[in-house]
């Protein structure tokens, strides 16, 4: 029986078929392990190397260790797909994840794609229509939001968007955090928190409003003191126009120091910042100013990059689900239907995202989907 040895893991896996190009499975959690594939490798096997390897306390592997989370299974993976490419000479690898393995893998794929100082954004969805007036909260969801690759790297529930603070720790534990840059809204400014990023090697850029009142008065005060007024470190600004309106983002980075309310209570805290964004249509402008709070050195312009990009979260994920997906018109209601699909969506749209096989919108993508069982085998890597 084959074994694959990770650190003092033994893992199991079954292995048939035969070519150059190996599928890797990955089954879900409570699931029967490597028998869960055993039927459609029947169906595959004639034009592809199958490996199904046995996670963790599953099947005829060792049990799972005091340190499980999604992340060490991903490491897990990314050693077996080595062990697999060397020892059967393969030329290519597809990753197919079901339920938990799903999120591992994807875990594993943005490993392979995440550059240094890559930003995960953390916030949080309401699917307004999935509950009923009788009913207790609609399911709110908070996901972790890699900005760069477009993909969502997780989410957890929670009974209301007030509870966000409580489920973002149970989320950034499941997140291989190392060399990122993690921002989060004012909601999940809290110290245990930073805390936490740090613990995992990452960074952090939170936004400061009125939740923290005596933190926010300190950066006020230091950035608008008269008496010793206090000079930026580094400055960042850009412009953009268009749809008849021009945007100017200023982006002021300053040392933290001993200038703020309880400094040392925020672990390896650097900088602070003050973004500040104009909007001119026509003859009128408006201006927003955030300050945020940063294990970074004081350095504008990656500050900027950061805020810039939690922004997307918005438009290239929330947008998306509403508009491309009807997220917000899912009448799922019974037992974890709606969390289930959520989790379909947020799995259908990084799929969507990963395919640069062609030049076309979300949209046009999911139509395509429909109605080509070509293009979908294509979205799962099932391409000779």
């Amino acid at each position: 029986m084959p074994y694959f040895e990770s650190g003092e893991t033994s893992v199991y896996y079954r292995t048939t078929g035969a070519g150059s190009t190996g599928l890797v499975f990955i089954h879900g959690w409570y699931q029967t392990g490597s028998e869960a594939w055993i039927a459609l490798a029947r169906n595959l096997k004639p034009g592809f190397k199958l490996f199904m390897p046995d996670l963790p306390g599953h099947g005829l592997s060792d049990d799972v260790s005091p340190q499980f989370s999604i992340a060490t299974n991903a490491q897990l993976i990314e050693g077996f797909i080595e062990h697999a490419r060397k020892t059967y000479r393969l030329k290519k690898v597809v990753l197919v994840g079901h339920s938990y393995g799903a999120f591992a893998t994807l875990d594993v794929a943005a490993r392979q794609n995440v550059v240094l100082d890559a930003v995960v954004a953390i916030d949080g969805k309401t699917s307004r229509r999935s509950t009923t007036k009788a009913a207790a909260n609609p399911l709110h969801l908070v996901s972790a939001f890699a900005a760069g690759a477009g993909l969502v790297m997780g989410q957890t529930a929670t009974a209301k968007k007030s509870n966000e603070k409580t489920a973002i720790p149970a989320l950034l534990h499941t997140l291989a955090l190392e060399n990122c840059i993690v921002t989060i809204d004012a909601m999940g400014t809290q110290t245990a928190i930073a805390h936490q990023i740090r613990a995992g090697h990452g960074n952090y850029v939170l936004c400061v409003k009125d939740n923290h009142p005596k933190l926010l008065e300190s950066i006020l005060l230091a950035h608008a003191r008269i008496d010793a007024p206090l000079v930026a470190v580094s400055t960042s600004e850009t412009r953009s126009r268009g749809h008849g309106r021009e945007e100017v983002r200023r982006c002021q980075a300053f040392e933290a120091g001993n200038r703020l309310y309880k400094a040392e209570q925020w672990r390896d805290l650097r900088s602070f910042a003050v973004v500040e964004r104009s909007r001119t249509i026509g003859d009128r402008t408006t201006v927003e100013r955030r300050h945020y709070i940063s294990s970074l050195a004081p350095d504008a312009e990656k500050i900027a990059h950061a805020v810039r990009s939690h922004w997307e979260v918005e438009n290239r994920l929330h947008w998306c689900l509403d508009v491309q997906f009807g997220d917000d018109y899912a009448r799922g209601r019974s037992g974890h239907v709606a969390h289930n699909l959520a989790l379909v969506r947020h799995i259908a749209l990084n799929l969507l995202r990963l395919n640069t096989s062609r030049k076309a919108s979300i949209k046009t993508k999911g139509l395509l989907a429909s109605t080509s069982d070509r293009y979908c085998a294509e979205l799962l890597g099932f391409t000779m």
